[in-house]
């Protein structure tokens, strides 16, 4: 079963309603055996992994928990199921149980990290079925975040010389930037630094940056924000590498 397959499974049995009852239940001093029932089967005898290692470590930190949390309710007596509900067993707390409360706790707060992690990946995978096969990249900016087509670059400051110096290229495509002919206040604020350290700085490094900017230079710039296939090949960009950089930054950033 891949990754995908395993997600939605887990999600179909232990969507968000459940674990809230979960966590309800037990803070009400009762034991809810079906849940650790279809927990055990869905874990496959704790050797459910998943291929992607960000999903995975959200998992495993989410199986920890309720292995905590199953190890503190093996301290406590359990008694009789109560009522008609043969699934609810009473727990007699002895003392405070600390540490079953925390790890409880906590649960709610892996399950939340894990099922977010694992539902971008979800949405990221499906749309990047579509974007390798796009022919045309297109820088974009949205909310002052940096886009090109549906990859998100960089989140520079709202208020920064870094994104002011980029806005400055965004009103002035296609066309050779000159330090000498920058705006005082610009010129003043990037004298000191290379034209492309602040690119790198705003997200544009590797393939990313010679695609969109094929000429750089001390004193000057060449900034194209829109590209197509035939203009990689002919600035000599690796298109795999090029793709899983766009990729690598869409989830570095996405996931801030």
């Amino acid at each position: 079963m891949n990754d995908k397959s395993k997600i939605k499974e887990f999600m179909h049995i232990f969507p968000k309603e459940r674990v809230l009852k979960f966590v309800s239940i037990l803070e009400k001093s009762y034991y809810p055996k079906d849940f650790f029932v279809d927990y055990e089967k869905f874990n496959e005898g704790l050797l459910t992994t998943f291929q992607d290692d960000n999903i995975n470590n959200a998992f495993k930190s989410f199986d920890l928990c309720l292995e905590q949390i199953t190890n503190a309710l093996r301290k406590i007596t359990v008694g009789v199921p109560e009522g008609e509900d043969k699934n609810l067993v009473l727990i007699f707390l002895q003392g405070e149980n600390i540490e079953l409360w925390e790890a409880v706790e906590r649960l709610k707060k892996e399950y939340v990290n894990f099922t977010d992690i694992a539902s971008r990946k979800l949405e990221n995978k499906n749309n990047q079925k579509g974007r390798g096969k796009t022919s045309v990249f297109e820088i974009d900016v949205r909310d002052r975040e940096i886009w090109i087509n549906d990859y998100l670059i960089s989140k520079p400051h709202a208020v920064g010389k870094n994104m002011s110096f980029f806005e400055y290229l965004i009103s002035n495509p296609n066309t050779e930037i000159l330090r000498k002919k920058l705006p005082k206040i610009l010129g003043e604020d990037t004298a000191n630094k290379k034209f492309s350290k602040i690119l790198n700085d705003i997200g544009f490094k590797g393939e990313i940056l010679k695609a969109f900017f094929p000429k750089r230079g001390k004193g000057s710039l060449f900034f194209t924000p829109k590209i197509n296939s035939k203009d990689l090949e002919k600035r000599g960009i690796k298109i795999n590498i090029f793709l899983k950089e766009l990729e690598l930054a869409h989830e570095r950033n996405s996931s801030k």
